[in-house]
């Protein structure tokens, strides 16, 4: 499923959200298009070349302390690639 097609299924159960985002959880879309931001998004990318490069680099260079089996999306985000 594209993110595209995520944010047409939002729009259609959760229409307050895609029509001025989520004051709660601090997201707001006023004077953003959602469907250009979405867009932008889905068409993000990453070479292989360099997500093998930057996986390597874990454990060493990048987060001494990662580890495959216990180290979280959100850690590595956090701790390595944020920081980068």
């Amino acid at each position: 499923l594209g993110l595209a097609a995520v944010a047409e299924i939002a729009q259609c159960f959760w229409p307050e959200f895609s029509a001025g985002g989520h004051q709660k959880l601090g997201l707001t879309l006023e004077g953003i298009d959602p469907h250009r931001k979405v867009e932008e998004l889905a068409n993000r990318g990453i070479r292989v070349g360099d997500l093998l490069e930057f996986y390597a680099k874990l454990g060493k260079d990048v987060m001494p302390h990662f580890d495959p089996l216990a180290s979280t999306t959100h850690d590595v985000v956090r701790q390595a690639v944020i920081p980068l």
